[in-house]
């Protein structure tokens, strides 16, 4: 949380704070995702998500929060500040840094046996959407 405060910061974003109820269902959907070992999006109603899969083995580096933190930033590169809205290649750095999102939890998942890592951050309310309305 620490990485994604300083990262909006730095676009005069307010920090986010903990939500420990965002963070359950964050656990929950990353062992879910680790388990199939593919990214689905829950889609869960005002709440925003940012989701990395990755693989790993036992001699893997397991990628730190602030290590995701700086991929997702790393987005503002393809941002365009004109007209801030969603888009696939900037999705989450928008997500990250949405204004009105004031709460986040994350949670990362090691499935050991299938040498899955999942990464992921609920956000409330919901920033970007690429939703109709």
């Amino acid at each position: 949380m620490d990485a994604h405060n300083y990262v909006r910061a730095q676009y005069g974003c307010p920090p986010l704070i903990w939500s420990q109820e965002l963070s359950d269902l964050a656990h929950t959907w990353a062992v879910k995702l680790a388990e199939r070992g593919r990214i689905l999006y829950p889609e869960l109603p005002g709440i925003g998500e940012n989701i990395q899969l990755s693989t790993a083995d036992d001699h893997s580096h397991l990628p730190s929060g602030a290590e995701i933190t700086e991929l997702w930033a790393k987005e503002a590169e393809d941002f365009d500040f004109e007209r801030p809205r969603w888009q696939p290649r900037t999705q989450h750095f928008s997500q990250m840094v949405w204004k009105e999102t004031f709460e986040v939890g994350i949670a990362r998942y090691w499935n050991t046996p299938k040498n899955c890592i999942a990464v992921v951050a609920f956000y409330r309310p919901a920033g970007n959407s690429n939703a109709p309305g």
